[in-house]
């Protein structure tokens, strides 16, 4: 009997085992390699975030030269300087900046180097162009050739328009009404026409259907105000010798309306044009203007003159550009003097390993990125509730820079003349910044948004609902003024649900600061809170400090604070046990609307006698709160006084409050006295006379 027997050789398994070996040698290094290349494509995305970074400091540091002297001093030629070195997740990075002056403009390349886990140096380079008019001009005039330098800044998804509209071809010019015309040539591309030119492309604009026709199409972004020049002051320039341009690829329209055989009219502002509009008063003469852009563009909207220059800085008179809100009492709004409007918003990076957001090693500010517009969006935005105020321009004439002239002394400034009713045409008219994170809603409640959505999704960038600062004059340090809210109340739900609404602010804007959840201990309530503040030093003392306020903005219907503002002057380091003290209870609260005979306001102060008056953003309301009243029976005894330039009348109270009330007014400074009266909430509503008495 043959007996068959089935297994292995010794040979067989020993070479069964090589292969084996060498299989797994190889899954090992791929696997290797695959780790090497992820940590090698995030060590050059740091890379290039970091150059990225210097690059947008570096054009924001064009606005410190205000002339081309300062501007080739702060760019002055250099190789491989100013290094500075970065930890990154899985190296250390060096970055150089190399300036070079080739023609009239500078190149800027920003480098940035490491050193991999293979102990082989790599570096990225990232360039760019400045040019000296970009502080000073807001684009080029229009007899200017499209080949010379523009102002850099990001173009967005529109090109400057080539070629003339074609026979047989009828633009659109009923949709703009500002005698442009939209042209659609089936292509995919929307164009943007000015008498037979075609002046800008927006790409990529209209979706093609089937059989190649144009399936509707995305629309240019607009931006639109007015210009007016202060007759009073401004004697040299007409309008037609005025233009409006933005950096870039875009292109402004101006115009005004005009009655032709019983219909208006578009009608084009030219060099010859002398007269447009005029106010009633001829304060002003002005005309319109609208700018059209293409998504995703961030850049200056401004006023050129027709020799070629923004407004003129230095001793004497001089021509000058006043913006702002004349009528607001926050800082942040206040009248500027200066040529152009930038629009940019500012957007962040979360670091993965912190979690928090990037900051900046060298001087521990914060680290941005510009983004720009929302397709198709329109500023001021016709969807918002309330109305968005236009972007005007004021031209002027003024002996220094300091916004507070476009006010005056006495109120009689440019942006203050008889028909602005006390600067009320200006109300709520943008500063020479203007943020594109800020959310506007609809008349449903609907979230309506300006910044690029397409670039914030592609490149994970977070964005808040403010911008902290100026980008286009970034500061050089940051500080942090921080305390608590304490309210005396009983711990009860609906105190607490009172409390929670409370807000902060900064002079220097709205989403500087950041509040805890009310707490209860001991009788009190208690919010944290820590405001960053922002130093701007002098050039020639970098030691001045910040200076400004922090504001508290509880609900003082329901409660009397010793205070709502605290003033701050030549802060230099972080503060802290800043605190306010608030009590919930029995309050004797005044409010009103504050109006001028020919509907403006005319207010300068608001005071009371317990210090604690607040206007209203718009300036055309207040409310004031009383101490807490804390005798038994609750009484209160104090008085509010109103001063302005002209007569004020004071309306008596409404409901009439159980007390006494006695109001001296038809005077500069008026006033409304109470004795012993009971808690409520009572209505004052204020006039100013622009002529005539209190009835």
């Amino acid at each position: 009997m043959k007996i068959s027997t089935k297994g292995f050789g010794l040979i067989e398994v020993l070479v069964a085992l090589a292969i084996m070996a060498v299989g797994l040698l190889a899954v090992g290094a791929f696997q290797s390699g695959l780790v090497t290349e992820s940590a090698d494509s995030k060590t050059r995305a740091e890379a290039i975030a970091l150059a990225q970074s210097r690059i947008e400091e570096l054009r924001n540091y064009t606005l410190d030269a205000i002339n081309a002297t300062e501007f080739d001093t702060l760019f002055a030629t250099i190789t491989d300087g100013n290094q500075t070195t970065h930890t990154g997740t899985n190296t250390t990075f060096t970055r150089t900046d190399t300036v070079a002056s080739p023609g009239d403009t500078k190149e800027l390349t920003v480098s940035v180097t490491w050193v991999d886990t293979a102990n082989e140096t790599y570096e990225i380079s990232l360039k760019t162009e400045l040019a000296w008019e970009s502080p000073s001009l807001a684009g080029e005039i229009e007899d200017l050739d499209d080949a010379d330098t523009l102002v850099r800044s990001a173009t967005g998804r529109a090109k400057l328009g080539e070629g003339q509209v074609g026979d047989g071809e009828s633009p659109d010019t009923d949709t703009n009404g500002d005698l442009t015309g939209l042209l659609d040539r089936g292509d995919g591309d929307l164009r943007l026409t000015s008498d037979d030119d075609v002046v800008l492309t927006l790409k990529d604009a209209c979706e093609i259907g089937d059989g190649g026709n144009p399936d509707g199409c995305t629309g240019f972004v607009e931006i639109s105000g007015r210009v007016y020049i202060d007759t009073a002051a401004q004697k040299s320039w007409e309008l037609g010798e005025i233009y409006v341009k933005a950096s870039d690829a875009a292109f402004c329209q101006r115009y005004y309306l005009k009655e032709i055989d019983g219909e208006i009219k578009p009608q084009a502002i030219t060099s010859s044009t002398t007269d447009a509009y005029e106010t009633d008063n001829n304060s002003y003469k002005y005309f319109d203007y609208t700018c059209y852009l293409g998504g995703g563009w961030h850049g200056n909207v401004g006023i050129v003159f027709s020799d070629g220059t923004g407004s003129n800085v230095g001793v004497g008179v001089k021509d000058k550009v006043c913006q702002g809100d004349p009528t607001s009492i926050d800082a942040f709004a206040d009248p500027r003097v200066a040529s152009r409007r930038v629009y940019r918003g500012m957007t962040y990076l979360i670091d993965a390993g912190t979690g928090v957001q990037e900051v900046d090693p060298d001087t521990g500010l914060n680290i941005y990125y510009s983004i720009g517009v929302k397709d198709a969006m329109k500023l001021p935005d016709p969807k918002a509730v309330p109305v968005q105020a236009s972007h005007d321009f004021v031209v002027t004439q003024l002996s220094d820079n300091d916004g507070a002239s476009c006010i005056g002394v006495s109120n009689n400034g440019p942006m203050m003349r008889t028909d602005s009713n006390s600067g009320e045409l200006f109300s709520g008219n943008p500063t020479d910044f203007y943020c594109l994170n800020t959310p506007a809603v609809d008349a449903d409640g609907n979230m309506l948004t300006y910044y690029d959505d397409i670039k914030l999704d592609a490149f994970g960038f977070e964005i808040d609902d403010t911008c902290p600062f100026d980008p286009s004059d970034p500061p050089s340090t940051k500080y942090t003024v921080s305390g608590a809210i304490y309210f005396k109340a009983d711990m009860l739900w609906s105190n607490y649900d009172i409390i929670k609404t409370t807000w902060m602010n900064t002079s220097d804007g709205v989403g500087n600061c950041e509040i805890t959840d009310p707490i209860y201990a001991d009788d009190s309530f208690e919010i944290t809170y820590a405001c960053t503040v922002y130093d701007w030093p002098d050039t020639e003392d970098s030691t001045l400090g910040w200076n400004g306020y922090v504001q508290i903005n509880p609900d003082i219907t329901e409660m009397a604070c010793d205070n709502l503002r605290q003033y701050h002057t030549t802060v230099k380091s972080n503060m802290d046990n800043q605190n306010f003290s608030c009590q919930l209870g029995e309050v004797f609260n005044v409010y009103g609307r504050i109006t001028e005979a020919n509907g403006g306001k005319g207010i300068t102060q608001i005071e009371s006698s317990d210090g604690n008056c607040l206007p209203a953003d718009d300036g055309l309301s207040y409310s004031c709160t009383s101490s807490n009243l804390l005798t038994d029976p609750a009484k209160w005894t104090g008085f509010l006084s109103f001063t302005s330039s002209k007569d004020i009348c004071i309306s008596a109270p409404n409901p009439t409050p159980v007390g006494g009330v006695e109001i001296i007014d038809n005077l500069k400074t008026s006033i409304i006295k109470f004795t012993d009266v009971e808690p409520n909430s009572v209505q004052v509503d204020i006039t100013v006379l622009t002529n005539g008495s209190c009835p």
